[in-house]
Parts: structure tokens; C-alpha cells; sequence
């Protein structure tokens, strides 16, 4: 065989699969069909178990170093702080790490990419899963390579990390059932300013809908999350913005007496689904 365990998709949890397959010397190839990594923040939600296993990696203190600990939620109404939840160390003497740590995917997958390669092991980018045939005991997988050219390699195992859109999953003929939600979110990274806590998550509620805003790393580096106004949807809007970009309220319909934008490091429009995935 080619490898024993070929890994589709190198986000974090690709990362980690080939992470933890390589501790226990298991031969593995992690392929992924994007140029690169990831360049958005993205997620930003570490808990504590992920921080445990890093702490086997040799990575925790580098991510804890370049995250941001959320100590407490800010909650405001009509312009006006009315609460504070402390949320620091909720998890004392259930684990060495007992808080919430925020650090975007683009870092995890930073710190995760580097172990690989500390043991001699890389990511194929521009390499796409195209076809899967099952065999008694082994798998043959057809892979386009950067050039266009299809390569076809012998495996014991797949393993499907590689998101909704998973070609692993559809090869497989595995059905991913759902629908969307009735709203529809943005998501966006800036540099702001304005009367939020500093170094707290606060969320802003107002009269068609609400605000996550969370602490990122540097100076008034702010991720914001909520749901686009119904007066908005539909209307065209960034996907990516670049710095310089119009203000976040613009984009969003914030009032933008709460939050000043300078720029938009990053924004886009998402509908989120309810989906499982179900073998027939």
C-alpha cells in the first residue's frame, strides 16, 4: 500500500487526525484541494479538552500565548450595559486549562500545520479527492494532482475531514439530510472602537436582532457576529473585505453609535443549516 490512512480535508480537524495518527506511527497522507491554509479567522472557540490534547502536542502555551482568555459576557440593551457574566475560570479543578480561550482557526491551524512538519510530515495542497472504489482490504483513491494529472494510490483507511461540502462523504453516496435556518448570519473581523469591555465578550441586543462581539488579539481587534436585518437580506455585500473597506455597520445594520469600524479585515453573509449525515 501507498499509505495506511489517507486524510481528506487539512482544517482542524484534519490537522489533528494526521497529528494523532503520526504519534502512533501510523503511516498517513493528508491531502486537501485548497491552495493553502486558511486565511480567516473563522472559528474561534478553543475549550478546554482541545487545549489538553495540544498540551500533548507541545502546542498549548503557544496557543494560549497568542489567544485571548474570555474572562466575562457584557450584556447591553438600548446602548446601556445592564449585565456582566463572569465566565474566567469556570472549569477550576476540572481541568489545567478552565477557561474559554478564543483564537481563530487560522492559528490553530497555524500551530497544528507546524508539529506536522516538525516530524517530517506536510500538507499536499492543491490535491483533490476525485474518486474512491471499496476493495476487501484496502481502498484505491484517485487524486488530481496541481497539474491536472490524476494519480492513484493503494490505502487501508480514508478518512473524511473535509467539511460540508465533503467529497468523501459523496463518493460514498452518504446522504447529508437538512435545511437551513430561517436567518441569516454575517460574520466579520474589524478594528473598532466603542464603549464594549475590553478583553470581554459583549453582546448587544437590540430591536431586530443582536451583536456577538468578541475580544481578538492586537488593539481594537473585535469579531462580530449577529443576524443580517430582514430590510438587508438579499441586498448585495462583501464576502471578504480587505482593510480599508466600508464600515461593519454598513454591512450589517448596526447603529453605529455603539460601534465605530475603521475597516473590515474580513466579512460575509452565511445561512446556517441543520444537517446529518445518514448511510441508506
Amino acid at each position: 500500500m501507498d499509505t495506511d490512512v489517507l486524510v481528506v480535508g487539512a482544517g482542524p480537524t484534519g490537522l489533528m487526525m494526521a497529528n494523532q495518527l503520526r504519534r502512533r506511527g501510523v503511516r498517513t497522507m493528508i491531502v486537501d484541494r485548497h491552495a493553502g491554509p486558511t486565511l480567516q479567522t473563522r472559528a474561534i472557540g478553543v475549550q478546554a479538552r482541545t487545549l489538553e490534547i495540544y498540551s500533548h502536542l507541545g502546542i498549548a502555551g503557544q496557543a494560549i500565548d497568542m489567544g485571548q482568555r474570555a474572562t466575562g459576557a457584557n450584556l447591553w440593551a438600548r446602548g446601556r450595559r445592564t449585565a456582566r457574566v463572569p465566565v474566567g475560570d469556570i472549569g477550576q479543578g476540572l481541568s489545567p486549562y478552565p477557561f474559554m480561550l478564543l483564537l481563530g482557526q487560522d492559528d490553530n491551524e497555524k500551530l497544528l500545520g507546524e508539529v506536522l512538519r516538525k516530524h517530517g510530515m506536510d500538507v499536499s495542497w492543491n490535491m483533490e479527492l476525485v474518486g474512491l472504489a471499496q476493495h476487501s482490504d484496502h481502498v484505491t483513491a484517485r487524486l488530481k494532482q496541481p497539474d491536472g494529472t490524476v494519480r492513484e494510490i493503494t490505502i487501508g483507511w480514508v478518512a473524511g475531514c473535509d467539511g460540508a461540502r465533503s467529497s468523501v462523504r459523496e463518493l460514498n453516496g452518504i446522504q447529508f439530510l437538512g435545511a437551513p435556518y430561517e436567518h441569516v448570519f454575517f460574520v466579520a473581523d474589524t478594528r473598532a472602537t466603542g464603549p464594549m469591555v475590553p478583553d470581554e465578550v459583549n453582546v448587544y441586543l437590540w430591536a431586530d436582532g443582536f451583536h456577538l462581539i468578541f475580544p481578538m488579539r492586537g488593539v481594537d481587534h473585535w469579531r462580530i457576529v449577529g443576524i443580517v436585518p430582514p430590510a438587508l437580506r438579499g441586498k448585495s455585500g462583501p464576502s471578504r473585505s480587505a482593510p480599508g473597506s466600508p464600515p461593519t455597520a454598513s454591512i450589517t445594520g448596526a447603529p453605529s453609535a455603539f460601534v465605530t469600524a475603521a475597516a473590515s479585515c474580513w466579512a460575509t453573509r452565511r445561512t446556517s443549516t441543520a444537517r446529518s449525515a445518514r448511510k441508506e
